[in-house]
């Protein structure tokens, strides 16, 4: 009786499990990134929300003004 080898182990593919922590590990990473980036953007929102009410601005005209901004 012979066996049979091969020159180099073969490789195990990913398991369900596998491929369910790297998609989870790549939305946790998405999430992260654009709570980072929106984070960046909120003192630029603040100051224009300053600036609006500085000018007497209605706070109805303030968050047309946010979201014509956004």
């Amino acid at each position: 009786m012979t066996a049979l080898t091969t020159t180099a182990p073969r490789t195990l593919a990913p398991t369900a499990l596998d491929r369910a922590l790297l998609g989870l590990s790549r939305m946790l990473a998405r999430a992260a990134e654009s709570r980072m980036r929106a984070r960046a953007v909120r003192p630029v929102h603040s100051e224009a929300r300053h600036a609006a009410r500085a000018d007497g601005r209605s706070p109805y005209a303030e968050a047309e003004f946010y979201l014509r901004v956004r």
